[in-house]
């Protein structure tokens, strides 16, 4: 009897392990939501673009914010985080993606590099971002971050489209 017993010990701690690693206890926690920034610019031919070239350097972003998070300001003024909504990377590196896909789509430029691109280029973009941050007060949480990450967008789109008329017109 006593022999049993110890052989039936390791097993049904084996079975209580597993069933811990296979949820079968019904765990809560959802499964993280990635969101993605793209832009809404369409291509638009610019005449004169055709020389000049635009690098995006890496986005310098305010100390809180480079991380992967989609962030919200606590009543007590510290960032916190939306449970499970996350970007697809860093937020500098969306931000900078967001800022060459933007470019490259306003059709101002010939050719648009990220930071990492060894080539020179004619004009260089270099962006800050204070805050990003999703609105507390607004019925729509989570994506109230899209909309300010939208507004960057179409002033980058603005900028390019600016970029090129005075090209075009002078």
């Amino acid at each position: 009897m006593r022999r049993s017993s110890l052989l039936a010990a390791p097993l049904l701690i084996g079975l209580v392990l597993l069933g811990g690693c296979s949820s079968l206890f019904g765990g809560r926690e959802s499964a993280p939501v990635t969101y993605v920034l793209r832009p809404a610019v369409t291509a638009v031919a610019v005449p004169g673009a055709g020389t000049k070239s635009l690098q995006v350097q890496r986005v310098v972003v305010a100390p809180g914010y480079a991380r992967d998070e989609i962030l919200r300001i606590e009543p007590d003024r510290r960032l916190g985080q939306y449970a499970s909504s996350r970007w697809p990377d860093v937020l500098p590196a969306v931000v900078e993606r967001l800022a060459v896909d933007a470019a490259r789509g306003s059709g101002a430029w010939s050719v648009v590099h990220d930071a990492a691109a060894p080539l020179p280029a004619t004009e260089l973009l270099r962006l800050t971002v204070r805050r990003f941050d999703a609105d507390e007060d607004r019925a729509m949480r989570a994506r109230d971050a899209a909309t300010r990450a939208k507004l960057v967008e179409l002033a980058m789109g603005d900028w390019g489209k600016d970029r090129g008329g005075e090209s075009a017109g002078g």
